[in-house]
């Protein structure tokens, strides 16, 4: 009874402000009225409602995403089923963990709302440049490149391990598509490569990492495998 007392205040404060709207909307140009007036509260409180789902919602998925600390992934690669659970970053905030699994709308949301969030870090000091990078995410990295952003605060950062573009280059198990044959494979990782490393002038991204490597040295280490397989 007593929550039944505070939501009736609400509703008739806010059914009246419907009702005014929608006699407002539900003029034509002719001066008359498309649908009977009831119908247009109708279509304003629907509205209300979509508006307020949304409000309510995106603050849980970004809280799922936070706070999520055990994903358990299932893919085939090289005709094996296999399976591996992978521990999540504690320090991965929502954008670092959209932008790796390629939510693009989430991330530009994120962006909209609280721009310096393009600053945020791991804890291996990989920032969202990176992480996409290494996950290949195309679109938003092309998201990115768009975004009034100083490139040299962002796009130049390296990790523990000194790698920037060497992430583009390593052959690993993130990768967002699943193409069936070798040669393509490969094909689609030099375009990677090449499109990432295009994206900047010459010289932009830091040559050697930890290990003194360059990213081609990265590149050709971690690709001999798949070489050796397109070579049977």
């Amino acid at each position: 009874m007593g929550s039944t007392m505070h939501i009736l205040p609400f509703r008739v404060a806010i059914l009246p402000m419907v009702f005014r709207r929608c006699r407002k909307s539900n003029v034509g140009a002719d001066g008359k009225q498309p649908y009977p007036p009831n119908h247009g509260i109708c279509f304003e409180f629907i509205k209300l409602v979509c508006k307020g789902m949304v409000a309510i919602l995106l603050p849980i998925v970004l809280f799922i995403l936070e706070f999520g600390m055990i994903r358990i992934f299932k893919y085939v690669r090289n005709g094996k089923k296999k399976e591996k659970t992978e521990k999540v970053d504690k320090k991965e905030t929502p954008i670092l963990l959209a932008a790796k699994n390629g939510i693009t709308e989430m991330v530009k949301e994120i962006l909209r709302r609280f721009p310096v969030a393009v600053q945020d870090m791991n804890s291996e000091h990989k920032n969202i440049v990176l992480l996409v990078v290494e996950n290949r995410q195309p679109h938003i990295y092309e998201l990115l490149l768009n975004q009034k952003i100083q490139k040299d605060t962002v796009f130049r950062i390296v990790d523990e391990e000194g790698n920037s573009l060497h992430l583009a280059a390593m052959f690993g198990d993130n990768l967002p598509w699943h193409i069936l044959g070798v040669a393509l494979q490969m094909q689609w990782e030099i375009k990677w490569f090449d499109y990432v490393k295009s994206s900047m002038p010459i010289n932009f991204f830091p040559h050697f990492n930890n290990n003194n490597q360059t990213p081609k040295e990265v590149f050709n280490e971690s690709h001999k495998e798949l070489l050796e397989k397109g070579g049977k």
